[in-house]
Order: C-alpha cells, then sequence, then structure tokens
C-alpha cells in the first residue's frame, strides 16, 4: 500500500479516536493494553511521506493506538531507507505490539542492523515478539542467532517453537539437527511437520 493511502487511512484513524490521557499518564502496562482503550490525539496535518509515518511509528508507545498498526504496515511496504531505519528503532518500543508488527514488517527490507536486533528480541518476555523475532531471522538467517533460537526449541509457547525450528532450518547450520530432531517428538502437530521440513532444508554433516 502507497504511503500516500496509508496517510489518508491514519488521517481517518487520528479523526475518528476519542481523546484520553494515554497509557503513561495513567501508570498502565503497554503490554496490558486493550483495542478497545482510547488513545490521546490532537489536530495532526496529513500524514503522506516516509519520515512523518517514521515519526509517528516513534511517537507510539500504546498498544491500543490503531495509528500505530497502521503507521507500521505503511512502512512495511515502502521500500525507503527511512522507513528501515524506523523499523529497526520500533524493535525496542515500549509497545509490544508494535515490537511484533516490526519484527514481521522487517522480513521485507534489508539492513545490516535487522539480524543482530532481531536476535535481541528472541528474549524478548512477550511471546508475540519472539514469535516474530524468529519468524523473521528465517528471512535473515544471523549465525549469532542459532544459540538462541535452539533455546527457544523449548519454549512454552508452540508459536514460539515453530518459529524457532523454521528459522533454524533456513540458517544452513548442521550442528543444529539434533536440536531439530527432538521436536519430531513434539505435542503439536504443527511443531513436528516444521521440524520435519527444518531437518530436509538442512545438509547433511559433512556436506555442502
Amino acid at each position: 500500500m502507497r504511503p500516500a493511502i496509508i496517510g489518508a487511512l491514519l488521517v481517518t484513524v487520528l479523526a475518528s479516536s476519542s481523546p484520553a490521557q494515554d497509557w503513561r499518564t495513567r501508570g498502565e502496562d503497554p503490554c496490558a493494553c486493550t483495542d478497545s482503550m482510547p488513545f490521546i490525539v490532537g489536530p495532526r496535518p496529513p500524514v503522506t511521506t516516509p519520515e512523518q509515518i517514521a515519526q509517528m511509528v516513534r511517537d507510539s508507545r500504546s498498544d491500543a493506538c490503531p495509528v500505530s498498526r497502521l503507521a507500521v504496515e505503511a512502512l512495511r511496504d515502502t521500500q525507503h531507507p527511512t522507513a528501515t531505519v524506523a523499523l529497526v528503532e520500533a524493535l525496542g518500543n515500549t509497545a509490544c505490539a508494535i515490537r511484533a508488527s516490526a519484527a514481521y514488517s522487517l522480513i521485507h527490507h534489508e539492513h545490516q542492523a535487522i539480524a543482530p536486533s532481531l536476535t535481541r528480541l528472541l528474549a524478548d518476555p512477550d511471546q508475540r515478539v519472539r514469535q516474530a523475532a524468529a519468524y523473521a531471522l528465517g528471512r535473515h538467517p544471523h549465525r549469532p542467532a542459532v544459540p538462541a533460537l535452539v533455546g527457544l526449541l523449548s519454549d512454552r509457547s508452540k508459536h514460539v517453537r515453530q518459529a524457532a525450528v523454521e528459522a533454524l532450518g533456513r540458517s544452513g547450520d548442521t550442528s543444529v539437527r539434533e536440536a531439530i530432531s527432538a521436536l519430531l517428538d513434539d505435542p503439536e502437530p504443527h511443531v513436528r511437520q516444521a521440524a520435519r521440513e527444518a531437518l530436509s532444508r538442512l545438509p547433511r554433516a559433512g556436506r555442502r
């Protein structure tokens, strides 16, 4: 979706949002926000450029703001250096939904800071963020991330385990075959299937 179209959508959302205090003044955990919670807004000019949309993401600190999600989506589809840098910065946002959305969005971007930043999110306390980071690392293979991805094979979330095993299958690292094989007995069928597919992608030990 083009930035100009997203900009029009952002203006519409802003115009329809209800004024309220934001989570910082309410003292609430941004990870506990729901879609029904309001977000403070005020008069804003039309948002049409990658720079303006990137600034909106930087200013967002609440999972409850629909504008934040539209803005991240706009940056995902914008192949512009400003968009990529803003998404990498959003990986450190205090709102977990924004961190997760930014991780998924970076699948479509290229930058040397992406993989190291995603690797740090593998230890995020929110399972949605861990899942998104692992999934994105499957598209941005990063050898230093392999130990952390192996650790996620025992994550309590089946979605995180599946994302981690898929990423390891794309890593090209034959040393993880044994760890992946352990998931052939995972209680979740989707995880078992992902483990089989990951093993089929990896070369056999001693082969390239």
